[in-house]
Formats: C-alpha cells, sequence, structure tokens
C-alpha cells in the first residue's frame, strides 16, 4: 500500500485530482483511475456512523458482494462537514470534466451537462423525499457506499479495533470465525482508508467506486443484554428519591399511629368483676329493678290481595 497516496478527507483534495486514460478490459468495459499526486487516491475518513456491511449476491451468477454505507453528519463535527464538501465538489468536478472528455469516456464529441447528469450515478445517496414523487431529498443528511473487496470467497481487507489492535485480515489465521459482516454490525461507527476505484462506464451509465482498505469499528453500545447499568447519577434523581424515603417514613409512622392496643377481653371483664363491690352491684340491681321495659311494636300484618278472574263471556 505504500504506492497509494494518503489524503485527509477533510483537506482540499478534490481540486487536485486528475485522471489516467481510459482503460478497456477485456469483456469491454471501460474504466478511468482517478489520481492524486501521481498515486492511486486514497482518503482518510474521519470517524463516521455507518449502516453495517450488506451483502448482496447476484440471482444469476451467484456471485456475493459486500458493502458499507456511511451516514454523512456534518453538525456532528467539522471533518465530516469538510469531508462531505469536497465528495460534492469531486462530484460537480467530474460532471465539468465529463463534458471535456466526451469523445473519450463516451466515444461521443459533444455531450451536454444535463445529459451526463442523467447518467450518471451520484456519489452521495440522499433519501426519497416524503410526498411520493421518488425525488431525493436533499435537505437530508446523504450516505456514501464503500465496497468491501471480496474475491473467491475472500475479503481483501483489514479491521482493528479503537486502540489499533487487528481483529481480521485477509492472510490471518486466527479470525476466530470472524468476518466483516460480524466485525461491523448496524450503527457501529468507523473510521479508516477508502480508495478511489476510479470511474467506471457501463451500459451508458458512469460512476465512481470506493473501496475499503482499512477501518477501525468502534461497535455499537448494546444497552440491553450487557447485565450491566449505564445509566449516570443524577442530582435531581436523587434529590428525588429522598423525597421519596421521607414520604414512605410518614406513611409508615401513620400507620403506627392508627393501630389500636389490644386487650384481653377476658381477663378484664374477670378484673371488672372482682374489683366491683356490694354497693355497685347493689345499685346495678336497682337499676335493672326500675328499668322500664317497652315492648316491640307489633309488625303490621300484611294485606292479601285477592283478584278474581272476569267471567268469559
Amino acid at each position: 500500500m505504500s504506492s497509494h497516496s494518503f489524503v485527509k478527507a477533510k483537506s482540499n483534495w478534490s481540486e487536485s485530482v486528475k485522471y489516467k486514460p481510459a482503460v478497456v478490459d477485456k469483456r469491454g468495459g471501460k474504466s478511468v483511475k482517478i489520481v492524486h499526486n501521481g498515486q492511486w487516491l486514497t482518503l482518510q475518513i474521519p470517524l463516521m456512523f455507518s449502516w453495517g456491511v450488506n451483502e448482496y449476491v447476484d440471482e444469476n451468477s451467484g456471485v456475493a458482494k459486500y458493502t458499507l454505507s456511511l451516514q454523512f453528519n456534518p453538525e456532528k463535527s467539522d471533518s465530516e462537514h469538510k469531508f462531505l464538501e469536497q465528495v460534492k465538489a469531486l462530484q460537480e468536478k467530474i460532471l465539468d470534466d465529463a463534458v471535456k472528455n466526451s469523445k473519450e469516456w463516451f466515444g461521443k464529441t459533444k455531450m451536454a451537462r444535463q445529459v451526463l447528469e442523467a447518467l450518471f450515478n451520484p456519489l452521495l445517496k440522499y433519501p426519497k423525499k416524503k410526498d411520493g414523487s421518488g425525488e431525493p431529498d436533499t435537505d437530508r443528511n446523504p450516505t456514501l457506499t464503500v465496497k468491501l473487496p471480496y474475491w473467491n470467497e475472500k475479503f481483501n481487507c483489514e479491521l482493528f479495533d479503537m486502540k489499533g489492535n487487528c481483529t481480521f485480515g485477509p492472510n490471518r489465521d486466527d479470525n476466530n470465525g470472524q468476518t466483516p459482516m460480524t466485525l461491523v454490525p448496524k450503527s457501529s461507527s468507523v473510521k479508516g482508508l477508502i480508495q478511489c476505484g476510479g470511474l467506471w462506464f457501463v451500459g451508458g451509465k458512469f460512476g465512481v467506486t470506493w473501496r475499503l482498505q482499512q477501518a477501525c469499528v468502534r461497535p455499537p453500545r448494546q444497552l440491553v443484554g450487557q447485565g450491566k447499568c449505564m445509566l449516570m447519577d443524577d442530582s435531581d434523581d436523587e434529590a428525588a428519591e429522598e423525597q421519596l424515603r421521607e414520604a414512605e417514613a410518614e406513611e409508615e409512622q401513620e400507620d403506627d399511629a392508627d393501630v389500636s392496643p389490644s386487650f384481653d377481653v377476658t381477663s378484664n371483664s374477670s378484673a371488672e368483676e372482682d374489683g366491683q363491690d356490694d354497693d355497685e352491684v347493689e345499685e346495678d340491681d336497682d337499676d335493672d329493678e326500675d328499668a322500664v321495659v317497652v315492648a316491640a311494636p307489633p309488625k303490621k300484618a300484611k294485606k292479601r290481595v285477592v283478584r278474581r278472574k272476569k267471567a268469559t263471556e
């Protein structure tokens, strides 16, 4: 990889890229190499959110292809913002140069830029508008698609953790069954080196290919399943918890105050009977003699209603 020109993606590299002469392969496909300072253009991209490695298998040939979608978030960092602006500038430069090189690239003496824009596969992919028109919504953040080199059922890229320890390599025997599919899941963040594969021309269309060379991967943080509390202490939460404890303590005190003392009815009655003197007993007897017994009023008898049937004529 010593022949590659490593350029920080946030620098002004788009203005100085150049093109090698068009090359036609055995199958008739045409390609144009994009270089920087005479060497393959390789960008060092900043840490970016990714949608993970995706697999695509051709139904006819059965050949598998793998891509990685990088999500731009220019509001998050200045590096991402500058990188995005450089990719936009590269796209504009390619379209301008396509007009100038229409004879070599397309075999036509003159082509309008508007026509070339329709034939060009954009570098940046924008979400579609929600109005059903199918048009890209350029007000939202785009993604950049990067291919993972894969030949003869073997990946040709290297992966590392954020400390620089190699976790996957094409020539390693201790990958432990791990692949870029498992090491770069959805919502992981990556930074690394991507190489521009140049311009491709197929079926009248043309575009740019990016290939992943190396990447440091920061796996997504899983909140569930680790068995570890990820919550941080907060002074407001502590104050609220203290108020709850005080309220619970007050409720317990109120519950204790509402409970009546229990007495042994048998022992108390015996004590009262034993403690009574004769005078009190006599007074009780007198009260019983003087008491007037009032008979309960008799229940009113319900009237019985007899219904007679009317005589039939």
